[in-house]
């Protein structure tokens, strides 16, 4: 008898429903990994919001991926506590990895730090390069898992949007009012 096959990798993915979360989706089950979860940032009603899509719809086509839908619904200015929120208990439930189509965005960039691996937007080989190589390095998965529980304590979008709002003042002339940092 051989020896049993070792259990795929359980991965949740950044779920917009649109075609570069479908092509990430399926690089990564190519990859190897166990895609049974995906997240969707909605509004506060329930649209999606990178597509403005209905739940139902949403549900519908994860079902028929066979994938449990985990939708995530967040107010103005409630996106990255929601985010992040919904990161921890995906790890929390068991997750190891996560998916994204659409990584090289400067804001999951500001997020993530140095706990995801990253590539050129759309180079659809690089991206499945990166799950392989996640994939097959347990230390990398170690290390990335280590920065990721280190940035979810360090990160806050307050904080963050204070600083962007400073950086704006500061290069603002001194005879302009600033609309947004009122």
């Amino acid at each position: 008898m051989g020896a049993a096959a070792p259990a795929k990798p359980l991965a949740a993915i950044s779920w917009s429903a649109g075609k570069d979360s479908c092509l990430a989706w399926l690089r990564a089950l190519d990859a190897g990994l166990d895609v049974r979860s995906f997240l969707t940032m909605c509004d506060a009603s329930g649209l999606s919001k990178s597509h403005v899509l209905p739940p139902a719809l949403i549900a519908a086509q994860v079902q028929a991926m066979g994938g449990a839908w985990v939708p995530a619904l967040a107010g103005p200015g409630e996106y990255a506590d929601v985010f992040n929120a919904a990161l921890r208990a995906l790890r929390d439930a068991g997750h190891t990895h996560m998916v994204f189509g659409d990584i090289d965005l400067p804001a999951h960039r500001e997020i993530c730090g140095d706990a995801a691996v990253y590539f050129p937007r759309f180079s659809h080989q690089l991206l499945a390069d990166r799950v392989v190589q996640v994939g097959q390095s347990s230390a990398l998965r170690t290390r990335l898992a280590e920065c990721g529980l280190k940035r979810s304590r360090e990160f806050s979008w307050r904080d963050h949007v204070d600083q962007v709002i400073t950086l704006a003042q500061s290069l603002k002339p001194s005879n302009t009012e600033c609309p947004w940092a009122a």
